[in-house]
């Protein structure tokens, strides 16, 4: 890993500078990519230290979002299985793959969070969860949030995010742009894909339609076609 690299060549006092984009492979992020394919988000998941950001990026892949966010910010840990394969929402199941089951795990028993000082990813500090709370994604301590026992503000975990595209691009020369609506589009997109290769404007409308999922079908279309490359 290029940060753990890098922090020991400080503490060494070395005075040698590392650039993480020239040790990644270029093509699994696209320049200016606002839209992934399920290796992506993995990679990016790899780059976080913080168990509860990989679960918020790829729980958000996973279609686990609702206006606001209010799905992903108000799940409880009530609504999780105890094995951790299923994630029980207000109007549907979403069954966990193996990468969002554990990191899932690993974020509800996850009791501190690591913040990077000054986007420096070799130097960071931490604080502690307020481990009484309810949710699943616990907000920093502090009278505004009842002391981390209230849910994640919309403008809250929208910050997070924010910080967590500085992160990425720490790794990469490419633009990457990380919201909710990228991912939730990343995820219809994936939907698609896993059903099969090529796709119509009427088909695209139909398997939204069956399968719940929300989005603009000619952005939809567009954004397949351009992101699988299938003409």
């Amino acid at each position: 890993n290029i940060r753990f690299i890098r922090e020991i060549l400080e503490e060494r006092g070395m005075g040698v500078e590392i650039k993480s984009s020239d040790y990644l492979d270029v093509g699994l992020i696209q320049p200016s990519d606002r839209i992934f394919t399920k290796q992506e988000v993995l990679t990016m998941c790899d780059y976080f230290i913080n168990y509860s950001d990989k679960f918020l990026i790829y729980a958000l892949f996973n279609g686990i979002m609702g206006k606001s966010y209010n799905e992903i910010r108000q799940l409880k840990v009530e609504q999780v299985s105890d094995d951790y394969k299923v994630i029980h929402l207000e109007d549907r199941d979403v069954k966990c793959d193996e990468y969002l089951s554990y990191y899932l795990k690993k974020t509800i028993k996850e009791d501190t969070y690591k913040l990077y000082i000054k986007d420096n990813l070799a130097t960071y500090t931490e604080f502690y969860y307020n481990m009484k709370s309810p949710y699943v994604l616990k907000p920093k301590p502090s009278a505004k949030n009842n002391q981390g026992l209230n849910y994640y503000s919309s403008i809250g975990l929208q910050n997070r995010i924010k910080k967590l595209t500085i992160e990425v691009n720490e790794y990469t020369d490419k633009k990457i742009v990380l919201s909710g609506k990228a991912l939730y589009m990343s995820h219809v997109l994936h939907e698609l894909h896993e059903y099969k290769d090529d796709w119509n404007i009427h088909e695209i409308t139909k398997f939204l339609k069956d399968h719940h999922l929300n989005g603009n079908v000619s952005e939809v279309y567009r954004n397949y076609h351009e992101k699988y490359k299938i003409f």
